[in-house]
């Protein structure tokens, strides 16, 4: 035992003398790294270099899609507009149609009415005009008949002037109508094929802008998702306001400690922008042409003082935002049908109801005038309701959209 320990401990001694002999590396120098190591280093950098690359390229492209849906946003807003400009022409030129042929068809009945009076009148007075005034004279009491034919004949010779005037500016007026008619007819054609022009280019817009936002924006599903349950459970439309703007303090909050978290963050990259700022509302503008039914304050058709405005539009007709802001919320929702709602800036909001179609999304930013919908092209889908409202309280539309009062 003793002898073991005393080899081993000979064995230890030498060890510690040889290391001890081997020469130190130099003070500041590094020990040289690994080839596998190093190898591996220089292919973690140049996979860094191409994320980097990959991310610039990502962010230019996305940087381009913005601005080609801003560009297609600000196209479509000045295309609604020009349609909504042509759904008025066209509206105006067929209601100067059907009053020219109801003036028409009025004017043709009291024509052939009285066509059979005048016909029995002017061939009475030709045959008095074909007799020979000697053959008048020589008949038993001609003197005295002839006389009081003649006094008869002076009396309503001026009222038989007086209507053949009348018939004569009646046919005129006839044939006036009929050449307006003809060519107000083709105005409505020329119209029409320029709204339907125009429309095709809106709906080639909408599929653009669609494709853009899928490209450059986040996924609506679990705003979409929340609104839908709000409509769900609210009671009331003002229920559902009080709701909607709850859930929008609680973004605004949300959006205020992610703006302190990346102030305490200054050299994070890639720090998403704050998107809650409203954007501006522009002027005002009514959301769709046509006629106005019920102005805000009448009473509506069961005899309540309407809060908002209902509009006649036409068939089809393209429904936009009356100002610029965000959705807040698509759907149907109780007996207003399919309905958008609107915030805009300074506490104000828009419900936009009674649209067939519903082309936006919850969570959406809007300039004035850009589309959300439109109406149906059957029964009483030309109906629209609007309602402007601040704080949560309808309002007069009339302070945000000239004139209305």
């Amino acid at each position: 035992m003793i002898r073991s320990m005393t080899h081993i401990t000979g064995t230890v001694m030498v060890l510690l003398f040889l290391s001890a002999a081997a020469p130190l590396p130099a003070r500041g120098e590094t020990a040289p790294m690994p080839g596998r190591k190093a190898e591996a280093l220089d292919q973690l950098n140049a996979r860094l270099k191409q994320e980097e690359a990959r991310a610039d390229a990502m962010k230019e492209k996305a940087q381009s899609a913005e601005e080609d849906l801003q560009s297609t946003r600000n196209e479509m807003s000045k295309l609604t507009a020009e349609v909504q400009a042509a759904e008025s022409a066209m509206t105006a030129i067929e209601t100067r149609i059907k009053k020219l042929q109801t003036e028409k068809d009025a004017l043709t009945f009291r024509l052939e009415k009285d066509y059979g009076s005048i016909s029995e009148l002017i061939l009475a007075l030709q045959r008095i005009r074909r007799v020979p005034t000697e053959t008048l004279i020589m008949r038993p009491g001609a003197p005295l008949e002839t006389a009081q034919s003649a006094m008869l004949l002076q009396g309503i010779l001026p009222a038989i002037n007086t209507r053949v005037e009348t018939v004569t500016a009646d046919l005129n007026r006839l044939e006036d109508l009929r050449t307006s008619l003809e060519k107000d007819r083709k105005a409505a054609q020329d119209a029409s094929a320029d709204l339907k022009g125009k429309q095709t280019k809106l709906k080639t817009l909408l599929g653009k802008r669609e494709t853009l936002y899928r490209q450059s924006q986040s996924d609506y599903k679990d705003q979409a998702e929340a609104v839908t349950r709000m409509a769900a459970e609210a009671k009331s439309l003002q229920d559902l306001m009080s709701k909607i703007q709850q859930a929008e303090k609680l973004a605004a909050a949300q959006r205020t400690a992610q703006a302190k978290a990346s102030a305490a963050k200054p050299f994070r990259k890639n720090t998403p922008k704050d998107d809650g700022a409203l954007p501006k509302a522009g002027d005002g503008r009514m959301p769709a042409s046509g006629t106005i039914l019920v102005h805000f304050g009448q009473n509506d058709n069961i005899g309540a003082k309407s809060e908002g405005l209902k509009l006649k539009t036409r068939p089809g007709a393209v429904v936009s935002a009356p100002m610029g802001g965000i959705v807040r919320f698509t759907g149907q929702f109780k007996n207003y049908g399919n309905m958008v709602i609107i915030e805009h800036q300074k506490g104000y909001h828009s419900l936009v109801a009674g649209m067939s179609r519903i082309d936006t999304v919850v969570g959406r930013r809007l300039n004035a005038g850009e589309p959300v919908g439109a109406m149906g092209t059957s029964g009483d889908a030309g109906t629209l309701y609007y309602e402007l409202r601040h704080d949560g309280k309808p309002v007069d539309p009339s302070r945000k959209i000239p004139g209305l009062s």
